[in-house]
């Protein structure tokens, strides 16, 4: 089993630049059979055990979480889920054909914008050792990487 690494993001110590937030990510707009359809193309270029389903997605948005999209060629390629509740994000995700052109960035700078609209001041998140991609994302927006476990 490999290791988790731990990252935190204060946003009262990083203030925030005022970017203009790109129209191709947005928070979740309820269309199910698309998230399915990127949840398939997750699992077809992903092996995880941990994968999260359509059920396991409606449970979480039921529960007060946020869902942030990547929308590009009108279909969901990438994600970012928010639990407001324990402020942790979880499963960062970008399509393969759309890796390596900031779309990773752009989703973790939405999720700060929306955390502090919503008033938090402090954010979590845990990546699997292997998901170099999530690492070098979560490191250039600026999260801090406080363990390792």
């Amino acid at each position: 089993m490999g290791h988790k690494l731990h990252f935190e993001y204060n946003l009262l110590e990083n203030p925030l630049t005022s970017e203009i937030q790109p129209t191709y990510i947005s928070l979740f707009n309820g269309d199910f059979p698309a998230l399915q359809k990127g949840i398939d193309t997750f699992n077809s270029e992903v092996e995880w055990d941990g994968m999260w389903n359509i059920d396991d997605a409606k449970t979480r948005l039921n529960n007060g979480w946020k869902l942030i999209t990547l929308v590009l060629d009108n279909k969901i390629c990438g994600w970012n889920w928010l639990d407001v509740n324990t402020k942790t994000t979880h499963n960062l995700f970008v399509s393969k054909p759309y890796t390596n052109k900031g779309y990773g960035l752009q989703l973790k700078k939405f999720m700060l914008v929306l955390s502090k609209q919503l008033g938090i001041d402090k954010l979590k998140c845990e990546v699997d050792d292997w998901n170099k991609n999530s690492i070098r994302v979560q490191q250039k927006a600026g999260w801090i990487k406080i363990e390792e476990t």
